[in-house]
């Protein structure tokens, strides 16, 4: 089959036709029989003609087959891949139409989403976006159109019949040539991080108001430096330092022994076992207080420090 439009594309089909009509000219030569053929109606010169003519279309056949089928063999392969890339992607793919109308899904779309695939298609892609997050899919439309770049955006979907989870979604536009504009939307289901998140955000709540409102003396330490990160107000009234001028001190401009002395009785109550020691602090007035102080080493998001209380 030729292609109807494009005479570029004919030309080359007819060139790359004659071209099979030379090779198979070429063969038909090599496997020309040198038996005369006889034939009442026909001369031998044109039995002979004749049969090359037939000998020719007959290769040309084969070899029209052949490339006929290693095209197929290339095709099969292709969809294959796409069915292997598409089909079985870890996130969902979702082709929608300007009007938000869903055009295509990919079998992890229609798992994320909770619905047949073919049930997917012609439905708003906005009636499985949250109502709480309806705007923030809206914007999302908006900047992309004003735009034309690809936008990202964390909210929740609801599909039928399932509770609301946490997506991330990727949006960008595509259009060829006169082809109506379509939203590629990719899916990645990123619940389980909010959730660890969320998680997290809670037990550092619950860590800072234990830490701000405890009356016990406490103090957030870079184990390495040494300084002084933070101090609730029982340490500021207790060492009766500014609070701005407490933290960013060094601890060791507290304690009254030398920072080597320091370092042997900890090296020696760490060979015990313990976390906790006694030490003296010197306060804002220069009093010297005899203090327990325990210390334990403490996870802040994506930092280590020591939380030092007594």
């Amino acid at each position: 089959m030729h292609p109807t439009g494009g005479g570029g594309v004919v030309d080359s089909d007819e060139q790359r036709l004659k071209a099979l009509r030379r090779r198979a000219e070429a063969l038909a030569q090599d496997h020309l029989s040198e038996e005369s053929i006889s034939d009442k109606t026909l001369s031998p010169a044109q039995a002979v003609k004749m049969l090359h003519e037939l000998r020719v279309h007959q290769i040309e056949l084969e070899m029209q087959n052949e490339e006929l089928r290693q095209a197929q063999l290339r095709l099969d392969a292709e969809r294959e891949r796409y069915y292997d890339l598409y089909e079985l992607a870890p996130v969902g793919y979702l082709s929608v139409s300007e009007n938000g109308l869903i055009l295509q899904a990919n079998l992890s779309a229609a798992k994320l989403l909770r619905e047949a695939r073919n049930q997917l298609e012609k439905q708003l892609f906005s009636n499985f976006i949250a109502p709480a997050d309806q705007e923030t899919y809206y914007l999302l439309r908006r900047q992309l159109l004003d735009t034309r770049q690809t936008q990202t955006c964390e909210l929740k979907v609801a599909p039928k019949g399932g509770q609301p989870f946490w997506v991330k979604l990727t949006v960008n536009l595509a259009q060829d040539g006169d082809t109506p504009m379509e939203f590629r939307i990719v899916i990645n289901d990123i619940n389980e991080r909010k959730r660890a998140e969320l998680a997290l955000c809670d037990s550092e709540l619950r860590f800072r108001q234990l830490f701000e409102k405890n009356s016990a003396v406490m103090l957030l330490i870079d184990p390495v430096s040494g300084q002084i990160l933070e101090a609730n107000k029982s340490a500021i009234a207790f060492y009766g330092y500014p609070s701005k001028t407490l933290i960013g001190m060094s601890i060791n401009g507290i304690n009254v022994l030398l920072p080597q002395q320091v370092a042997e009785e900890t090296q020696k109550a760490e060979q015990k076992g313990d976390n906790y020691f006694h030490r003296q602090h010197r306060l804002a007035t220069g009093e010297v207080r005899e203090v327990e102080v325990h210390s334990t080493l403490i996870s802040i998001g994506d930092r280590i420090e020591l939380l030092i209380s007594q």
